[in-house]
């Protein structure tokens, strides 16, 4: 690993040594906590407030379909797709 400094924000970052490839996105669990049986990473819900329905796929394409066809491009519905 090779340590860079950042200037702007006075941070360091390790960078791997040069043509390795992070294949598994190992940066995104980087200070993650783990369940202590399996060592799986623990990812907390950021949601707010939890969906107020639960609507099939072809729903939520149809449901798109229509605001995009309404012209609607920055349309929001509070749905958890299944």
């Amino acid at each position: 690993m090779k340590t860079i400094k950042n200037t702007s924000n006075n941070q360091t970052y390790e960078t791997p040594r040069a043509g390795c490839f992070d294949m598994w996105n190992a940066f995104m669990v980087k200070d993650a906590n783990y369940t202590y049986m399996n060592d799986i990473p623990i990812c907390p819900c950021t949601a707010n407030t939890p969906p107020l329905q639960l609507i099939s796929y072809d729903d939520a394409k149809a449901l798109y379909k229509k605001e995009i066809k309404d012209g609607n491009h920055s349309f929001h519905h509070n749905a958890y797709c299944w």
